[in-house]
C-alpha cells in the first residue's frame, strides 16, 4: 500500500492557521472530488487535537495492515493500492477517486473510532476503487451520474457483499460495524426484513432516476428506514440472490459491465415485485 497522510497539513493550515485553501493545495485533486460530491467548502471542517489525530491515524493503519492481509487471503492483492488519509467535515466514511490513470481511496479519520468500524469500512472503500478499476463504467464524473439509483444499488450493494465475504462477517456486521448500537442495529435489519417487498419496489420504481431527494441510500433519518441507508441492505440481498442464482464467484462481479449487472438487478427487482 501507498499511504499518504494529510494529517501534518491539517494541523499546520488547519488547527494552527484556519486556512482551508492552503489545505486544500496538500492534494488538490483530492479535495475537489471531495468538496465536489460528498462536502460543503462554506462548512466548517471537524476539529480533532493532535492527540486525536494521532490516535485515529495509528488505528486506521494497524487495521490496514489486517485488511490487506484479508484481501491476499481472497486473492486480491492491495500492495500498489493508492490509500490517502485526512480530516474532513464527517460527511462520508470515503470512497474513491480517479486520479491520473488510478483509482484511489480516500479515508477521512474523523470518522473511524473503533477497530471493526475501521476494519468494516476501509475494506469497503477500498472493494470501491478495486470495482471501479475492474468496471470503469461505474465510476462518475458529474454528480447527476453519482446519484444514479442504478449505480448506487450496485456499487454499494457490492462493496457491502464483498465486505461480508472478506471479513468473513455477517450480513448485520458488513452493514453497520459498530455504528450503531445493537439493539438499534437489529430492530432496523428487522424493519429492513420485514419491509423488503416495500424496499424493492421503491428501488424498482427509481432505477432509472438520479433523484437527489431519494433517500434509501442516505443516513439522514434514523426514524425512516427508507431514508436510513435500506439500499445498501437491498444491494447485499440483490447481490447474494444473483451469486447463488447464477454460480457467479465473489471477486467476478468486479468486472461484470454494468449493462449486465443492471440487467441482472433489475430482472430481479422485477420478480419481487411480481410476487405475491
Amino acid at each position: 500500500m501507498k499511504i499518504s497522510d494529510l494529517s501534518c497539513e491539517y494541523i499546520e493550515h488547519i488547527l494552527s492557521s484556519s486556512n482551508l485553501q492552503e489545505y486544500e493545495t496538500s492534494y488538490p485533486t483530492l479535495f475537489d472530488h471531495y468538496f465536489r460530491y460528498w462536502a460543503d467548502r462554506k462548512k466548517p471542517l471537524i476539529k480533532l487535537t493532535e492527540g486525536e489525530i494521532n490516535t485515529r491515524t495509528r488505528l486506521i493503519n494497524n487495521e490496514l495492515k489486517s485488511v490487506a492481509a484479508k484481501f491476499k487471503a481472497f486473492g486480491l492483492n492491495i500492495d500498489d493500492l493508492n490509500i490517502v488519509l485526512f480530516v474532513g467535515q464527517g460527511s462520508s466514511n470515503g470512497h474513491a477517486f480517479l486520479d491520473a490513470d488510478r483509482f484511489v481511496v480516500w479515508l477521512p479519520i474523523e470518522t473511524y473510532d473503533s477497530q471493526l468500524l475501521a476494519r468494516v469500512f476501509i475494506t469497503h472503500e477500498i472493494i470501491h476503487a478495486f470495482h471501479y478499476a475492474g468496471s470503469p463504467e461505474f465510476y462518475f464524473d458529474n454528480a447527476e451520474e453519482m446519484r444514479s439509483v442504478s449505480r448506487r444499488l450496485i456499487t454499494e450493494g457490492l462493496a457491502t457483499y464483498l465486505t461480508l465475504k472478506i471479513l468473513n462477517v455477517d450480513a448485520l456486521t458488513a452493514l453497520w460495524a459498530d455504528y450503531l448500537p445493537d439493539d438499534k442495529a437489529d430492530r432496523w435489519f428487522n424493519e429492513c426484513r420485514i419491509r423488503g417487498k416495500e424496499i424493492f419496489a421503491n428501488l424498482l420504481e427509481n432505477f432509472s432516476t438520479c433523484d437527489p431527494d431519494f433517500g434509501l441510500f442516505y443516513a439522514s433519518d434514523p426514524n425512516d428506514i427508507l431514508k436510513f441507508r435500506a439500499g445498501y441492505y437491498a444491494g447485499l440481498r440483490l447481490i447474494e440472490q444473483i451469486a447463488d442464482q447464477c454460480k457467479i464467484e465473489p471477486t467476478g462481479f468486479l468486472t461484470l459491465s454494468r449493462d449486465k449487472f443492471e440487467q441482472l438487478i433489475f430482472d430481479r427487482l422485477q420478480r419481487y415485485g411480481s410476487s405475491d
